[in-house]
């Protein structure tokens, strides 16, 4: 543990000193597992409530909240376990308190157990891991420049699960990795934390999962 918090430690002074960091490790796509253009809801939760609405709308996987500072996710209803995750992003609200991006690796049930991989609408990122009390930070909050924070644009995240490692690509550039080994297997799907008092409107496209090693 403690080599893993140095090593995160680095990742992240290097990432403010302006040296692109580097992954301690590679990984090989496989065979595709699913490929969700949104033009049909099967699968995947959708609902309005409590301040969210989470729902496809003209070919895309809407959120659209102003809650009170909450995490919350919309999953695809299929089991994975090594996986590479891939979803083109856009958003289009100017508050810029809030968090979204990718899951692997959630429960069934729904809890909030599972992986998070997010950006934030601020030029941030992290990787967390929640269970049914908390979401905690196995990367802490940190800048990019690699995230286009213009309103509207598209960014193309990347979540990579496979066996203890967890990575995040932004636009197709590493920024972070960590490895927890909690959870080995469950669904797919996308995430968003809200700020006090912020909205949030994001749309994805083009989910796709292959299988990795």
């Amino acid at each position: 543990m403690n080599r893993l918090l140095s090593l995160i430690g680095l990742l992240l002074i290097l990432s403010a000193c302006g040296v692109e960091p580097i992954p301690t490790r590679t990984y090989t796509i496989g065979d595709p597992l699913l490929s969700e253009d949104f033009s049909n809801s099967f699968g995947w939760e959708q609902y309005d409530q409590s301040g969210a609405r989470l729902q496809m709308i003209d070919g895309v996987y809407r959120v659209q909240a102003q809650t009170e500072g909450a995490f919350a996710w919309g999953l695809k209803a299929q089991n994975f376990t090594d996986t590479v995750i891939e979803a083109r992003v856009s958003v289009n609200s100017a508050d810029t308190g809030n968090g979204y991006g990718l899951m692997c690796r959630a429960s069934p049930s729904s809890t909030g157990e599972g992986y998070y991989f997010l950006v934030g609408t601020d030029g941030t990122y992290t990787i967390r891991v929640g269970d049914d009390q908390q979401v905690e930070a196995l990367v802490a909050w940190a800048h990019t420049d690699r995230l286009d924070r213009t309103i509207g644009a598209q960014n193309v995240l990347r979540a990579v699960c496979v066996a203890d490692y967890l990575a995040l690509y932004v636009n197709g550039w590493f920024v972070a990795e960590a490895r927890d080994d909690r959870y080995r297997s469950g669904y797919a799907g996308i995430a968003y934390a809200t700020a006090r008092n912020e909205s949030i409107l994001v749309e994805f496209d083009d989910f796709r999962v292959w299988e990795a090693d």
